[in-house]
């Protein structure tokens, strides 16, 4: 979702739905809200954690996968994630 906020004309828009169709999407669930919610809690204030990261941040500490991001600053201190070096 947050990479389809960025498209700026529908020519991105769609070259970003033929990205995504390379991976795996992870539906939101009660687990995954109740972390979103302790992320905010514990990171808001302090780091500037904003509600979509938490979102992100929190599926992927739930599906037990690694995290790739452009954005290093926006999650590196969240501890519980597994934080993949950009390439």
């Amino acid at each position: 979702m947050e990479l389809l906020i960025g498209a700026s004309n529908k020519t991105e828009q769609r070259g970003i739905e033929c990205f995504l169709k390379r991976f795996q999407i992870i539906r939101f669930n009660p687990r995954i809200s109740d972390l979103v919610a302790n992320l905010i809690r514990q990171c808001r204030l302090r780091h500037g954690l904003l509600i979509a990261d938490a979102f992100i941040a929190a599926a992927a500490i739930i599906s037990g996968v690694p995290l790739s991001s452009r954005n290093q600053r926006d999650f590196r201190f969240i501890l519980q994630l597994t934080l993949l070096p950009y390439l």
